[in-house]
């Protein structure tokens, strides 16, 4: 199983989590899931595309 180091939602880091590894309720926001093994693949793949991105705008002479 995947460790989790924050909620899925709000990314708290105060969480309880059950010894099976199913049950989560975070103690910031109030999300809850009796699955978290179904939750964990969709925050780790988002994980990857929520880089951040700085724009830096160049002045372009022609």
């Amino acid at each position: 199983m995947n460790m989790i180091e924050c909620c899925p939602l709000c990314q708290g880091d105060e969480f309880l989590i059950s010894e099976s590894g199913e049950k989560f309720v975070c103690g910031k926001c109030g999300f809850q899931t009796l699955e978290l093994s179904n939750v964990i693949p969709t925050i780790l793949s988002a994980n990857t595309v929520l880089t951040p991105y700085i724009h830096v705008s160049e002045n372009t002479l022609h």
